[in-house]
């Protein structure tokens, strides 16, 4: 009796942890401005991968990547992990593009991505000249040891430029 309960808190444990190892596609944007850039990142959770097959890019330009990312984390016992490929993309075609799947080896199981769709609309037909736009930029100390954290911002003004050039 003993041993049938150990098969079956062992055949549990391997289950549970089987239905925790993933392989996702996820992007930073659906639609896109033609000619902008966008991430796609493949991510292998909670298992060790390797033979990783980068899928049809579906006619996007590659601008970076693959970068290749490990992270393993232990909180209260508890072990995760995760494996990750980013590519930067872009195009200069309108259209709708189909990030085809990615593939990846985790154990004796080859895991795929769903496909991703990515929107590429029209850029805005304005022209920015120094005209038409003024970037404040501005700290939030004047001074600063070694070390320390600073905050920089910056804000995009526009009628304050039209303003000082009319005058």
């Amino acid at each position: 009796m003993r041993i049938l309960q150990l098969l079956f808190l062992f055949l549990s444990i391997s289950i549970s942890l089987k239905s925790q190892v993933s392989f996702e596609a996820t992007t930073d944007a659906k639609q896109v401005l033609t000619g902008s850039t966008f991430q796609v990142q493949f991510t292998l959770h909670n298992a060790e991968g390797g033979s990783f097959t980068a899928p049809d890019f579906g006619g996007l330009q590659i601008v970076q990547g693959p970068s290749q990312s490990m992270q393993t984390s232990i909180i209260n016992g508890s072990v995760s992990s995760s494996l990750s490929y980013v590519y930067e993309l872009t195009s200069t075609r309108l259209g709708t593009f189909t990030i085809g799947s990615a593939t990846i080896r985790a154990g004796r199981n080859i895991l795929k991505t769903k496909p991703i769709q990515i929107e590429f609309l029209k850029s805005s037909n304005i022209k920015a000249d120094s005209k038409q736009f003024f970037i404040k930029a501005t700290l939030d100390t004047t001074t600063a040891y070694v070390g320390q954290q600073i905050t920089f911002s910056y804000n995009f003004i526009r009628k304050l430029v039209s303003r000082i050039l009319k005058s």
